[in-house]
């Protein structure tokens, strides 16, 4: 089981890593559900974290729907932070119709520049989300962060669990969401998913 941990700060990091974190997610703005963390602060967890270490691409709150700056500036984080020794990315694009953007998402995969890219929890709000698993593969995604929709993973256990079915081993899906010590121990069996996303290091505890 990988347990990947949500940090919004390096003394987060550091404390996801001395209990046990397989991989780490970093971002900043806590209050926004996540967004790109500054270069200073990803030199200091790339310094300072062993295990891998993914940065959110995210220009700001809100919606998923990005205009040509705010895609620039995506590609322009992603390119630094790839020399600056990051492990992957984690970013999502949809259009007007919450579908997948595929041209923004094929010129941010290729910003990543060979590094494996997570689509995150803008794909809770896609209403097929089956097709859309055959999209994100095409492009090249190596996993989904979801919480198999709009709410908390434990409350679409049953979605999850076909996702996770359904992706096999062409991509990774990893419940997150709400995911806490009481409850997701009951998420991992009932989907039957190999990854978990988790803000709450204290999970690690019971693993």
């Amino acid at each position: 089981m990988i347990i990947e941990i949500c940090c919004y700060t390096l003394d987060e990091a550091i404390a996801a890593q001395k209990v046990g974190a397989n991989r780490i997610e970093f971002c900043r703005g806590r209050e926004l559900d996540g967004i790109s963390p500054s270069r200073e602060s990803i030199i200091e967890v790339v310094n300072e974290i062993n295990i891998p270490v993914y940065i959110m691409v995210r220009p700001r709150g809100g919606n998923f729907i990005y205009n040509d700056t705010e895609i620039k500036q995506m590609c322009d984080e992603m390119k630094w932070a790839a020399k600056a020794g990051v492990s992957g990315f984690v970013f999502g694009v949809l259009d007007a119709n919450n579908k997948i953007d595929i041209e923004n998402c094929q010129t941010l995969i290729a910003a990543a520049n060979g590094l494996p890219c997570t689509f995150h929890r803008a794909f809770d709000m896609i209403e097929d989300k089956f097709d859309a698993l055959d999209q994100l593969v095409d492009l090249g995604f190596k996993r989904v962060l979801t919480s198999g929709g709009v709410g908390n993973a434990a409350d679409y256990i049953n979605t999850l669990k076909e996702l996770v079915a359904y992706s096999k081993d062409s991509i990774i899906i990893i419940p997150g969401g709400g995911v806490r010590p009481n409850n997701m121990v009951q998420i991992i069996q009932e989907t039957g998913a190999s990854e978990i996303h988790s803000s709450d290091r204290n999970v690690l505890n019971i693993i």
